[in-house]
């Protein structure tokens, strides 16, 4: 009797404390509430693995070891996998949506990502950023084609800033938006394939008119870049500094009678330009303008030029005739060195000065004539013209430079006139068939 009394008390009193929340402890034998806090970390607790955004999720259980309801996190998520695919916008533009291998979630990437664009602020206050470079990625496709976006994060683009885009050796089309007010000069330098230039209409500053391919700076109708598609258009008055500078691809041009000059380096080193020739309607010609166009054969230079400026011609290789109009006045310092294909040249009566190594290093040059208009010759002016036979200094020119005929080799019959005054002594040095 005594039994059946205790063991129906137990009942009721473990009825009771699972019903308040309490247990038998297997520590002491001791009822207790369970208190879910303990965050164990094994197999036994886990709810799931993690995944992309969640680490290892594990339910809370209690110091004796019974399993709660509620769940915690241990350790880092996966984080996304992410495939990216490209896509195109109406306007030509470019951007990418990403998949996630894991979860299938979708991302959108801005076009400054996807043509892997370098930034740098310019002002906080006015929220503006520049275009300091791009970095191609190595799995970007399309690479060779360029939209720069208006912004970047909450920034407006308003610049293009020194080199950014230079030895992008397979750029072909360039986008540049009506935000953009500054473009350096040396912005596009080395991007042999551009063929392509596009300026969006509402800039205020640059356009493309005419879908000429080419950057022109809108109040001053300057060229400021061109490539080897370029259409110079009839309103354009100026070809800018550098403008087609080492543009390799480029193989012919006509420059309009509205062009006024050209600029320092504006076809330097484009080394598939055949021929050129500069309309009436030019009057300035920069430095090193036809720098090393290696391929140039013919040039003719309109009555507009009045000066043949330094360096124009240097290592013209192909170059054998060019005609130079009486509105010259001065052949400037290497104007024509080492145009080693050039045999003949004639200087017309308006040339007053030609400068120091005018003609340095023309091996082929085998005749020239100096009109009665000179009145001095620059140091090292003929060096080198190694076929050069024979020559005569009229009785205009009235200083001959230090070296003017050095290493004439073939030159066995010079004739000067009455009015040098002052003659180095090393003006002949190396002329051995004197």
């Amino acid at each position: 009797m005594g039994n059946k009394f205790l063991r129906l008390f137990l009942i009721v009193i473990s009825s009771f404390a699972a019903s308040v929340g309490l247990a038998s402890c297997s520590v002491n034998n001791m009822f207790h509430r369970h208190k879910y806090n303990q965050q164990v970390v094994i197999d036994t607790y886990k709810v799931s693995n993690a995944d992309c955004e969640h680490g290892v999720t594990y339910y809370y259980s209690c110091s004796c070891g019974k399993q709660g309801t509620e769940t915690f996190e241990y350790g880092d998520p996966l984080g996304h996998n992410w495939h990216y695919e490209y896509f195109q916008t109406s306007e030509g533009e470019y951007y990418q949506i990403g998949t996630c291998f894991r979860c299938d979630e979708k991302e959108k990437r801005t076009i400054q990502s996807v043509n892997n664009l370098s930034f740098a602020v310019i002002s906080e206050e006015e929220k503006t950023c520049i275009v300091t470079g791009y970095k191609k990625f190595y799995y970007d496709e399309r690479d060779n084609y360029i939209c720069i976006p208006k912004m970047w994060n909450d920034y407006k683009v308003t610049s293009i800033g020194d080199y950014a885009f230079s030895y992008c050796s397979s750029l072909s089309t360039i986008v540049i938006p009506d935000s953009v007010t500054t473009i350096s000069n040396s912005a596009f330098r080395y991007c042999n394939s551009l063929r392509s230039i596009i300026v969006k209409e509402g800039n205020t500053v640059y356009d493309s008119r005419e879908d000429c391919n080419a950057i022109i700076e809108t109040s001053t109708n300057t060229l400021i870049t061109g490539c080897a598609t370029t259409i110079i258009p009839n309103s354009v008055i100026s070809i800018g500094n550098s403008a087609f500078y080492n543009c390799t691809s480029l193989s012919s041009i006509m420059i309009p009678d509205s062009v006024i000059s050209i600029g320092n380096s504006a076809f330097y080193n484009c080394t598939l330009l055949r021929s050129i020739e500069i309309p009436d309607s030019v009057t300035s010609i920069g430095n090193e303008v036809f720098y090393c166009c290696t391929s140039l054969g013919s040039v003719t230079i309109g009555n507009g030029v009045t000066s043949i400026g330094d360096l124009v011609f240097h290592g013209c290789t192909s170059l054998r005739s060019i005609v130079i109009s009486d509105s010259v006045t001065s052949i400037s310092s290497e104007a024509f060195s080492f145009c080693t294909s050039l045999r003949s040249i004639e200087i017309p009566d308006s040339v007053t000065s030609i400068g120091n190594s005018a003609f340095h290093g023309c091996s082929s040059l085998n005749s020239i004539e100096i009109p009665n208009s000179v009145t001095s010759i620059g140091k090292d002016a003929f060096t080198g013209c190694s076929s050069l036979k024979s020559i005569e200094i009229p009785d205009s020119v009235i200083s001959i430079g230090k070296c003017a005929f050095y290493e004439c080799t073939s030159l066995n019959s010079v004739t000067i006139g009455k009015g040098v005054t002052s003659i180095s002594d090393l003006a002949f040095l190396g002329c051995t068939s004197l």
